[in-house]
């Protein structure tokens, strides 16, 4: 099966050295290998860079795709940054209706209420983590204690 060819490497060998001094990043280490000596396999310049061959070519397409500025960019993980668990006026009703003293006595009241009033099904966990975490409250619900011990 034949190899897919390498990307030209437009930067030239000066640049990319000057670059590598500045910032010591395994990618331009990688176009310096190749702009060195083209004939070097990805095997060969991913056992030298100790990384995958697949994360070698992996860095390559993004060089093809976006030149030096892609290859060094580093993706965002998670979700898109307007990508919220619940809209915006649901996010807004859960915190004033948790700053009431009555509020909840625990997350699945809670998210039967988002059900009810908004009929949205929110998993347990988002709607967990949705209080504990972004919204910094803890939900107390006391401990079952027998009738006979009370």
């Amino acid at each position: 099966m034949p190899r897919a060819p390498l990307p030209p490497i437009t930067e030239t060998l000066e640049e990319l050295r000057q670059r590598l001094q500045a910032e010591r990043k395994c990618r331009l280490h990688m176009l310096l290998l190749f702009k060195e000596d083209p004939t070097r396999t990805r095997e060969a310049v991913a056992q030298h860079l100790a990384v995958h061959r697949n994360t070698i070519g992996r860095w390559l397409r993004r060089y093809a795709r976006g030149g030096l500025e892609a290859l060094l960019s580093i993706e965002r993980r998670g979700p898109k940054p307007g990508q919220r668990t619940v809209p915006r006026p649901v996010y807004v009703a859960i915190q004033k209706r948790l700053r009431q003293p009555e509020g909840f006595a625990g997350y699945k009241q809670l998210q039967q209420w988002i059900y009810e009033a908004f009929g949205l099904e929110v998993p347990y966990k988002s709607v967990y983590n949705l209080v504990r975490y972004h919204l910094g409250a803890k939900l107390k619900v006391p401990r079952p204690v027998h009738p006979k011990k009370a």
